[in-house]
């Protein structure tokens, strides 16, 4: 009877196992498609005990434990967590390798979870070394027009962006923008992405007038085919006001951000940092056009928000008041624009260190606000203290550091000239 009550045994527990599975297909569904309806929080929970329970019912090297593995790292980079995301990658990476192959399609997955991580995490060398190796095993094995293998061609393309390698990324996403839009569709979100940062390549190429037509193209047709409020549609049109600004047209970029402003805010809400963030930017604008009461009123109101929402010390808070304070001057209220320097300079000092070029931007004009007070004594510590952080953070040239240096100089001037009269 004990063979008998062995086979018994056997069976049992092979068909607890396949039940073990049958369940652990259900909830990687699950998983996933918490993932999908961008329940993030939800799809770690739910991918942390798919993991658990393959392990201990299929062990920790089944194909199935591993799939569920990678997925739990998928979640996590949906959520922001790059850093363990890769970690786990790393550590997920040679096992799926030993059990599953090197040219296995969970592998691949997992090589490229690894390169959106470094990307994310700004290692874009590393990223595109590892692009390069990977797209050929994608063409092999899944084919050239392949998603994922369209997909490791866009970062490899960012990565030589964000290397200042801009004529072999203009390259690249000219071969993969067609290739893109064969298959998935030319108005495919995916398309309309690669095409976003296709534009910011030719921007930061000087082929600004092409640059221009491409993220304005990108902008009007992400808005018709997917909305609005779509991240994409919104993201070209703040780089689009972006780009305006910079060329002096802000007449033009103010009725565009204000459309932007408003989406915003029904998208993220009226007092989330990014709407908040943007809102500086338009008042910016507007007193760039010389409608300086308008711009202070609104900066007053900014600031009184971003202080309830974000709190007094927030960099963003400080930001507004920098610039603030510089509105105040510029419009002659000197008394007022030194009260909100002396106001912010230590929390900057707090916040972001006595050497941080914020601080050594509120230290440079509140030796503005002084020196225009007459107070060049009292200024020409802070215009010092401006110069010889500027001289470390910023290269010659530059406007600011011109600048502290032209006051520093007039400075020791009026001072010599105010204590031979006395």
């Amino acid at each position: 009877m004990k063979p008998l009550l062995v086979c018994v045994v056997f069976f049992s527990t092979l068909g607890a196992l396949e039940a073990a599975a049958d369940i652990s297909a259900k909830a990687y569904d699950a998983a996933a498609a918490l993932q999908t309806t961008g329940k993030e929080s939800k799809a770690i929970k739910a991918a942390q005990a798919l993991v658990e329970a393959r392990t201990q019912a299929l062990g920790a090297e089944d194909r199935e434990t591993l799939r569920a593995r990678l997925l739990l790292a998928e979640s996590l980079m949906l959520l922001d967590q790059e850093t363990e995301a890769q970690t786990q990658l790393r550590a997920l990476l040679p096992v799926l390798t030993k059990i599953c192959g090197a040219e296995d399609r969970e592998t691949l997955r997992c090589r490229a979870g690894i390169i959106a991580t470094l990307i994310t995490l700004d290692k874009n060398a590393e990223a595109e070394k590892e692009c390069r190796r990977l797209i050929p095993l994608q063409t092999k094995v899944l084919g050239a027009e392949d998603l994922a293998t369209l997909e490791t061609r866009g970062r490899l393309a960012r990565a030589l962006t964000e290397q200042g390698k801009l004529a072999e990324a203009e390259k690249e996403y000219r071969a993969l923008l067609p290739a893109y839009a064969r298959v998935y569709g030319a108005e495919s979100e995916g398309a309309l992405v690669k095409r976003y940062y296709f534009a910011i390549v030719l921007y930061k190429e000087g082929k600004k007038a092409e640059a221009e037509k491409e993220i304005r193209e990108v902008m009007t047709t992400t808005e018709r085919v997917l909305g609005a409020g779509n991240e994409t549609a919104l993201d070209a049109g703040i780089t689009l006001a972006e780009w305006l600004q910079a060329e002096g047209r802000d007449a033009e970029a103010e009725p565009l951000m204000r459309k932007v402003l408003s989406r915003l805010a029904k998208a993220s809400g009226r007092e989330h940092q990014d709407t908040l963030e943007f809102e500086l930017e338009l008042i910016l604008a507007v007193s760039a056009q010389g409608r300086y009461a308008e711009a202070e009123k609104n900066l007053r109101r900014l600031i009184a928000t971003e202080t309830r929402a974000l709190g007094p010390e927030h960099p963003y808070t400080l930001t507004a008041r920098g610039n603030f304070g510089a509105l105040l001057s510029r419009q002659g209220k000197t008394a007022e624009a030194e009260k909100e320097y002396r106001e912010m300079l230590p929390l900057c000092e707090r916040v972001h260190g006595p050497k941080d070029l914020k601080t050594l931007r509120a230290c440079h004009g509140l030796a503005v606000a002084l020196s225009k007070q007459g107070k060049y004594a009292e200024a020409l510590p802070y215009a010092q203290r401006a110069l010889a952080g500027y001289r470390k953070v910023l290269g010659k040239g530059n406007a600011d550091l011109q600048s502290a240096q032209d006051m520093v100089d007039e400075l020791v001037k009026l001072t010599a000239k105010a204590k031979a009269k006395a």
